[in-house]
Parts: C-alpha cells; structure tokens; sequence
C-alpha cells in the first residue's frame, strides 16, 4: 500500500510525503480479490492501494514572538525604572535597598544572612 501524507497551512499543499508500507490484515480481509489479482502474473493492470491522509502543518512566527518578547522585556524594564524613580522622590534610595537586601541574604551572597535587617527569618539556620 502506498500511503501519503498532504501537509496543509492555509488551504494551501505546502508539502508531500509518500511511502510504501505493508498492508494492513483488515485491507487484506477486505479486498480478497484485489490481493489474489496482484498475484497472479497474467492479469494486468495491477490495482494500487493508496491511503491519503491530510496532516495540518502550522507556520511559527519566529520574528513576531522575539519582537513580542522583548516588547513585554521593555515594559517590564520601564515599569521598574518608574517604580525606582517613583521610590527615590519619596526619599528611598537604591543603596539603602541593596543594603537590606544584603543584610537579609548575608555578604557571602551564599543565603545564610546575619540575622540582622529584618530578613523575616530567610536564609536563618535552626539547629
């Protein structure tokens, strides 16, 4: 049996695939006369079973999705700057922020902070 493949995008045949593989018992079952005519030398034209099998293929727009990635990257980016701005008119400052940051996880950066700047118990031990 041949059996092919018709790849659609859009209505359109974007690509073909074919292949010969064995017949299946049930087609066998089925098309006993077909199965007896293709052996037997004398009788010609041969029939041919074809399987057609249609297959959606989709189309993945790569510069669409980069271009809205790095759109939600932007606002996000524009959305901290304003917060930061917003946060050093009331009198906040970012060394101020990275100090408790700092003082919550610890100079070693390695999360076992000093117990100090109000951490709320993060990164502490108990044995």
């Amino acid at each position: 049996m041949i059996d092919v493949a018709f790849y659609v995008d859009d209505g359109r045949v974007v690509a073909v695939a074919a292949q010969v593989v064995p017949l299946p018992r049930a087609y066998l079952r089925e098309h006993r006369a077909l199965v007896a005519e293709h052996h037997d030398r004398g009788a010609w034209p041969k029939h041919v079973i074809v399987r057609y099998r249609w297959k959606k293929r989709f189309r993945v727009d790569v510069n669409g999705g980069a271009g809205i990635g790095l759109t939600l990257c932007l606002v996000a980016t524009a959305a901290l700057g304003f917060g930061a701005a917003r946060d050093a008119r009331r009198g906040g400052s970012i060394a101020a922020f990275v100090h408790v940051l700092e003082s919550a996880v610890g100079p070693g950066g390695d999360g076992e902070g000093d117990g100090e700047g109000g951490g709320g118990g993060v990164g502490r031990k108990f044995d």
